[in-house]
């Protein structure tokens, strides 16, 4: 499953080098990992139903061809910036998933973890790019279009929302200003 993948990205490397970028104990980012990356897969999972919202999330996919490189680097998602290509991809695919709801969405995220709040979105910041890097990574070497990445997408819907924290999921399906680039 991508939720799998994406935890068999947190080494104990990944999480020391977190922990002291967030200035968070290891244990509540771990932890904070748990959700965040599901937050994302519900979001994605929320735009693969729109056809319009799958093909600009298929563009971005296609256009951040460097993120699988996070991959084989996992720390290379904490080095990002908003400045540096992998960063400014991570956020666009932020932005694009929940829009002005970002904020609500990393306070959750950080108090179901037990992380300050200002800890929720740098933690989202985080998780962007290793998410985004396995979905170029699955497009890639399965050779999805727009349809086969809502497959994928929309096939992880119920392991998805088990892993879920309260409140999360009515947060993700509320109705948003819709991004640019979801519009």
């Amino acid at each position: 499953s991508l939720f799998e993948r994406l935890q068999g990205l947190v080494t104990p490397d990944l999480l020391s080098s977190a922990a002291l970028k967030l200035d968070e104990p290891e244990c509540l980012v771990a932890a904070g990992l748990r959700t965040a990356f599901p937050a994302l897969l519900a979001g994605l999972d929320s735009k693969a139903q729109s056809p319009r919202s799958l093909r600009a999330l298929h563009q971005l996919v296609a256009e951040s061809g460097s993120a699988a490189e996070v991959l084989r680097h996992p720390r290379l998602a904490i080095a990002a910036t908003p400045d540096s290509p992998l960063g400014a991809a991570g956020g666009r695919l932020l932005t694009g998933l929940f829009g002005a709801h970002l904020p609500t969405v990393a306070d959750l995220v950080a108090r179901s973890a037990g992380l300050r709040s200002r800890s929720g979105e740098a933690l989202l910041e985080l998780a962007a790019p290793l998410v985004l890097g396995l979905l170029v990574h699955r497009v890639r070497s399965d050779g999805l279009g727009p349809a086969g990445l809502a497959t994928l997408l929309l096939g992880e819907h119920d392991r998805i929302a088990r892993t879920l924290p309260p409140g999360l999921t009515a947060e993700i399906e509320s109705p948003a200003p819709t991004p640019r680039w979801l519009a």
